[in-house]
């Protein structure tokens, strides 16, 4: 069952209390603000989740500091969690949009449009692992792909409308 917006509201300074969606349900934990490079970022203690404000979150996923990791193995998508919850944005209360990062990634983050992400455990590790693994070119050339379909096909979808109008002016 969502939790209404009041239940999960909190703004992030340190020490103050907010209940992540993976945490026992109603209740709240302090989230933790570690410092790592110069940034600050909110750590549930409890989860594990991590909240990044808009900035932070674009910082960390930078391709070209992503680039500069190693990772072994090939990145593979996991299957998607149930149920589906949604959380509150952490600075403002409201619902965050829920949404597969780079479309393809399988990674369902919580994002709310002025503020920043909500994060579970791990899944930061895996954004970076998908970045590095070519999934935004992959995401890229797929997009590119579909619109280049849509493209092919428009004239004809133009043509068939074009005459649909006429019929249903002449039928007037």
């Amino acid at each position: 069952m969502p939790h209404t917006p009041s239940v999960l509201y909190a703004v992030v300074i340190s020490g103050t209390k907010w209940k992540p969606s993976s945490c026992v349900p109603q209740v709240y934990t302090t989230l933790d603000v570690h410092n790592a490079g110069g940034e600050e970022y909110d750590l549930c203690p409890r989860c594990g989740g991590l909240w990044l404000d808009r900035g932070e979150f674009r910082l960390l996923t930078r391709e070209s500091d992503v680039y500069k990791e190693n990772f072994k193995d090939e990145y593979l998508r996991e299957p998607l969690k149930d149920p589906v919850e949604y959380i509150s944005c952490v600075r403002c209360g409201k619902f965050m949009n829920r949404k597969n990062f780079g479309k393809i990634s399988g990674v369902v983050i919580d994002e709310c449009g002025k503020h920043g992400v909500w994060l579970d455990r791990g899944e930061i590790e895996k954004i970076r692992h998908f970045i590095a693994d070519g999934g935004l070119e992959r995401a890229q050339d797929l997009e590119i792909e579909k619109t280049r379909t849509e493209l092919k096909t428009w004239p004809q979808r133009w043509i068939k409308l074009r005459s649909h109008k006429r019929s249903s002016i002449s039928g007037i």
